[in-house]
């Protein structure tokens, strides 16, 4: 292991919660009934490729960028007020930027989204690389695998040697065609079990981990 790369919503960020009570105020204010299986399918998903399915899905009559740009804004105030971290990630997020280990994030989350969550934490500026959905380096989100060999292209790490922490089987997916080892920590929305064939290791919270954790899963003994 030479790098660590982490997902922002659900791994770090205890937002899918307020992500989901955005949503569902938007598409019940529509006149349409919360589908559930469509917000699954959206976990982990490209902010604007999520979007898109919702709009296509619901048969919405608007253009997905403005139900984008809706929801960016609701998602931001609710972040402002109520955004928690998940257990165990201030712990170890701390650990790794104290450590000589390079540290980025790649979200499928908006710059604007991110700059909230990592700002509130305190972890924005001491980052050695933020890569999300819409910088312009980044042609595919998430389960493409362009945001994290953007964030070890600036790392400076080949793929191989970054560790991947991720929540959504769409983030795995992505990990997994970037030709990383990963780490799911399975967000409550899926069962476990989905990420058994996919990770590299799967635990129940990021509290089960530390660096020393990661790097015994990496086979790292240094």
């Amino acid at each position: 292991m030479k790098a660590i790369i982490f997902d922002m919503d659900g791994l770090l960020a205890d937002s899918e919660p307020l992500w989901q009570r955005a949503e569902r105020t938007m598409i019940e204010a529509r006149g349409a009934a919360w589908d559930e299986t469509i917000m699954r399918q959206g976990i982990g998903m490209a902010f604007p490729d999520a979007c898109a399915q919702i709009v296509q899905g619901y048969d919405f009559d608007e253009a997905p960028r403005d139900f984008a740009a809706e929801l960016q804004a609701r998602v931001i105030a609710l972040f402002q007020t109520e955004l928690e971290p998940m257990a165990g990630a201030p712990e170890l997020m701390d650990a790794a930027l104290a450590s000589d280990y390079p540290v980025g994030v790649a979200t499928s989350s908006t710059a604007a989204i991110a700059e909230v969550v990592l700002g509130k934490f305190g972890w924005s500026h001491r980052l050695d690389t933020l890569v999300t959905v819409d910088d312009a380096a980044v042609e595919r989100g998430k389960p493409a695998p362009d945001l994290f060999l953007v964030a070890a292209e600036r790392l400076g790490v080949p793929p191989a040697d970054c560790v991947v922490l991720e929540d959504s089987l769409n983030g795995v997916r992505a990990a997994r065609a970037a030709g990383m080892p990963v780490i799911a920590v399975p967000n409550s929305a899926f069962d476990s079990a989905e990420f058994d064939a996919l990770a590299d290791v799967v635990v129940p919270s990021l509290t089960a981990l530390s660096l020393d954790a990661l790097r015994r899963l990496h086979g790292d003994s240094s």
